[in-house]
């Protein structure tokens, strides 16, 4: 009985602890609006894009080109739930970086946050981005 118990015990620590999304990506402090987009499409904060635009990858860009992208979360979702969340280096998403880009189908949801931009020696928030798989 109590090696029953001992294992439910580890199981619920698990299941409450162990799946928990580590980062090291900065998500506080200061969120600027500086345009953010895909290479081709106007600035957008929620948006709908053609999956045939997307499904071999795309790059993030800002309206203003004196910040740098450094880093951003991309969230990966349908309808119903999450399916993935990445920390991306840099501003490209390909199928290197995320496996789901062959796997997309319009109804889904790209959430682009987390989006850590730089200007001189100053590390700011972007403001996020919704896209719509049309």
């Amino acid at each position: 009985m109590k090696a029953y118990i001992s294992i439910l015990l580890i199981i619920t620590f698990y299941n409450a602890y162990g799946q928990v999304y580590k980062s090291k990506l900065n998500c506080t402090g200061d969120i600027l609006d500086v345009g953010i987009a895909i290479k081709g499409f106007a600035p957008c904060s929620q948006c709908e894009i053609k999956i045939d635009s997307l499904k071999n990858g795309f790059t993030i860009v800002l309206a203003d080109t004196s910040y740098k992208i450094v880093a951003f979360r991309i969230d990966y979702s349908n309808t119903n739930r999450l399916l993935l969340e990445k920390d991306i280096w840099g501003n490209k998403v390909n199928k290197k970086n995320v496996d789901f880009l062959s796997k997309m189908k319009v109804g889904d949801f790209i959430s682009i946050e987390c989006i850590n931009i730089k200007k001189e020696d100053y590390t700011y928030l972007s403001t996020s981005m919704l896209i719509a798989v049309d």
